[in-house]
């Protein structure tokens, strides 16, 4: 077991770990994340996804000229060290990569309208060079670049080690809720659409599914997925299930909880309000907050010890037990 906690060969993980940079930040528009595929990506078409992703939006800091930042480049011996395959072997999957993305439609509901399109225009390489190029769909451009708002942000460390295709995508779906809640009841039919689980006919029309027993879907899917994300070190968020019977014997929704690993140090920097002199610390603000917390595992105790002083004692800030628990949820900062 590697030092980021997956068992991969450690060549592969050092090479990939020289082209991430902790400053490597991926913003994506919500509604590409929770757009629908017609094929579940592979985990090296993610990688290269994310990838240019991130190489587009550090060249965009910088260049204001948006029309060329929807293209540009990768070396075959970085395309190589990203997917983790010998040099052998780099054109052979260059080819399928390639064949795979530019040939994918998704479809994406954004509340004001409702389309589907390709996401790249091109994806090439040069037979004498070393050199591939891309460039992504211009409509897809609000939805990579300078996002204002309806987006998600993650570091890509926290994603691109991790070896299950569906838990990469099930981290940035949960990622793109979590700051909201903790909690989302999704129908099965949207997960399948989102993940790329129906089987489509050369006139794309689903002709079935690619996991047809729900048994298999939890196996292979949704429990590999789950495992992955707990054991991988880079990765700093978990996930449990329900799935959920609405009449009949067939089940029709899934009930996802998930949290960030590290609560004390990740999920009160992204949930709770910071303290500032105007924010006005009352019992009732701290109760409702606390009623969220109680879902997530590793806070569940301590939330109820807190519940318990304050129903005893009576709300009182300056009492030295309640401000340590305040302290530790991240009402008011560490240092008053």
């Amino acid at each position: 077991m590697h030092k980021y906690g997956i068992n991969l060969c450690v060549p592969f993980i050092e090479e990939i770990a020289l082209l991430i940079k902790k400053s490597d930040i991926a913003v994506i528009g919500n509604p590409l994340i929770r757009s629908w595929h017609k094929k579940a990506f592979s985990v090296q078409e993610q990688r290269f996804l994310l990838f240019t992703i991130v190489d587009m939006q550090k060249r965009s800091t910088f260049n204001q000229q948006q029309e060329n930042l929807l293209s540009g480049s990768i070396t075959v011996e970085a395309f190589a060290n990203l997917l983790g395959i010998k040099k052998d072997g780099v054109y052979s999957e260059l080819k399928n990569v390639a064949g795979e993305l530019t040939k994918e439609n998704i479809k994406i509901d954004n509340q004001k309208l409702v389309g589907w399109y390709p996401l790249f225009s091109k994806i090439e390489y040069y037979k004498t060079g070393a050199r591939i190029d891309w460039e992504y769909n211009h409509n897809l451009k609000d939805l990579l670049i300078n996002l204002r708002e309806n987006f998600t942000k993650y570091q890509l460390e926290k994603v691109i080690f991790l070896q299950s295709q569906y838990a990469i995508q099930l981290y940035q779906l949960f990622k793109s809720y979590i700051n909201l809640r903790n909690e989302i009841t999704i129908e099965l039919e949207e997960l399948k659409h989102i993940l790329g689980l129906y089987e489509y006919n050369s006139k794309d029309k689903i002709i079935g599914d690619k996991y047809s027993k729900i048994s298999d879907i939890k196996k292979i899917v949704l429990d590999v997925a789950k495992r992955n994300l707990e054991n991988t070190n880079t990765c700093d968020i978990q996930f449990d299930y329900i799935l959920n019977k609405e009449g009949g014997r067939s089940y029709k929704t899934i009930t996802f909880s998930f949290w960030y690993k590290d609560a004390k140090q990740d999920l009160f920097q992204d949930l709770l309000p910071v303290y500032t002199p105007r924010f006005n610390l009352s019992q009732t603000i701290i109760m409702n907050k606390l009623k969220d917390y109680k879902k997530i595992p590793t806070l569940t105790a301590e939330v109820y010890k807190f519940e318990e002083i304050i129903k005893s004692q009576g709300f009182d800030p300056k009492q030295k037990l309640q401000q340590h628990y305040l302290k530790y949820f991240g009402f008011i900062s560490k240092t008053m």
